[in-house]
């Protein structure tokens, strides 16, 4: 894959996984003596933090992998699939223990000690977070392996080097172009 392909997919599948989380992740039901059997639902960001962090982090990963040179790229790679990783742990945790999500909701939200999960489950936006955590995951290894090749957005910056005296400019100097370096004079 070509740099561009790269950081393009990892910013979209950042974004996409950072709007996912405001989504609710997890609904069901909650029973307690006061307010009786009610409907509950668990954002994203509340029921993962980790999977909102993995997405930021993400996020600034790719603009490290544009702008960085070698070594940079290297640890921006790393960085990458690490936060791919911990955006789809967190997805995943989420959707295959939506009642232990849905419990700690209650016991954090102030809610009554009596309240009760009777019945939860993931909704349909955890699983495509958890597919772009697993494709940013993908996209690090990727940075990480083809990086090296890549140029840096600062090489075009950087200071300029003196010109190379063209072969034209050494015949006329009275220099041999074909000679070896140390032998031109």
């Amino acid at each position: 894959m070509t740099k561009r392909n790269v950081l393009t997919s990892a910013f979209v599948f950042a974004v996409v996984a950072l709007g996912l989380t405001t989504r609710p992740w997890v609904s069901g039901t909650v029973v307690d003596t006061i307010t009786g059997t009610t409907k509950a639902t668990v954002k994203g960001s509340t029921a993962a933090p980790t999977a909102f962090a993995g997405a930021l982090v993400a996020l600034a990963a790719v603009i490290a992998l544009l702008s960085a040179r070698r070594v940079g790229r290297t640890i921006a790679g790393v960085a990458l699939a690490l936060a791919g990783a911990l955006t789809a742990y967190g997805a995943g945790r989420s959707a295959f223990s939506a009642k232990s999500v849905l419990e700690n909701w209650v016991d954090g939200s102030g809610g009554h000690a009596d309240a009760k999960v009777t019945a939860s489950a993931a909704t349909g936006w955890v699983w495509p977070t958890l597919a772009c955590g697993i494709l940013l995951v993908l996209l690090g290894v990727i940075a990480l392996i083809e990086g090296r090749r890549w140029s840096g957005l600062g090489e075009k910056y950087d200071a300029p080097t003196a010109p190379k005296e063209s072969d034209w400019d050494q015949l006329s100097a009275g220099k041999d172009p074909t000679a070896a370096d140390g032998d031109r004079d």
